[in-house]
């Protein structure tokens, strides 16, 4: 159920995304990752400006600043009932904000996650386009290791090695899978085409868009334990960010513009 859960919200978001921030992809990818930045930062403050008391959470800055300055004062004086006192008001004008904070966070999550979501679907990698080589990899169970598999023919794309492939055995996830790889050059300046498998009595299909602003699902799962990856460029921001901590390229630069933009912004602002 979760499964299906989670496909329909990242279905939903890719639709949706492409209809109201597909325009965005026609732009050279660094400013399209800028763009959706500066989108989502302004949907931060947005949310903050007008979903939060700013009397109230300047009010509570204040009186940490004041606050901060005491407890200095306390220490170095040695006013130890004073000192905790500070300390104890101190912590629950950090409740309090933090509070506030975590009812801001909670109203800007659902449209931050679609953001986040439609952003997964179409910037980590770049576009397939006529003249780029790229690997394409069908994975299959174990046991068909050694059966004959062959790429249809398609004026689309042009094999390195020829159509046909003998299926090896290998490693994927940590257990034993049968795979074939193809090496693949577009062929054409713009093309809706597909990717077509037949391993005895199978097809698989896999789409491949090339010269368009977005690319097919590089990873698609057919029945009985099949799989095909289309393997495209990395998309890394400023053509050299790599990821970081398990965090795509992409969704680094992403996430510093963010940071950088709405923290910018609110401080020029003036927003609490």
């Amino acid at each position: 159920m979760i499964n299906n859960l989670h496909s329909i919200w990242t279905t939903t978001c890719q639709a949706t995304g492409d209809i109201v921030l597909g325009w965005l992809l026609y732009f050279q990818r660094d400013l399209t990752l800028f763009g959706l930045a500066v989108l989502t930062a302004g949907l931060l403050l947005i949310v903050r400006r007008w979903a939060s008391d700013q009397q109230a959470l300047a009010c509570m800055q204040q009186d940490n600043r004041r606050l901060v300055k005491r407890i200095r004062d306390a220490r170095r004086s040695g006013e130890r009932d004073s000192l905790l006192r500070y300390r104890k008001t101190r912590a629950r004008v950090a409740r309090m904000r933090m509070l506030a904070e975590v009812r801001l966070g909670l109203l800007s999550f659902v449209p931050l996650a679609a953001l986040v979501s439609w952003g997964n679907a179409r910037l980590p990698n770049l576009p397939c386009v006529a003249g780029e080589s790229f690997d394409f990899v069908v994975y299959t169970p174990a046991s068909a290791a050694g059966d004959v598999i062959h790429l249809v023919p398609s004026s689309d794309v042009e094999p390195a090695g020829g159509w046909v492939r003998e299926v090896e055995i290998g490693q994927q996830d940590g257990r034993p899978r049968g795979f074939a790889s193809w090496s693949l050059q577009a062929s054409h300046t713009r093309a809706d085409s597909q990717l077509t498998v037949r391993l005895k009595s199978r097809t698989i299909v896999h789409p491949l868009l090339i010269g368009q602003p977005r690319y097919a699902p590089p990873v698609i799962s057919h029945d009985g334990e099949i799989q095909s990856v289309v393997r495209l460029q990395v998309f890394k921001p400023l053509g050299c960010l790599p990821g970081l901590m398990g965090l795509t390229p992409w969704l680094v630069g992403y996430l510093a513009q963010v940071v950088a933009l709405f923290y910018g912004t609110k401080y020029l602002i003036g927003l609490c």
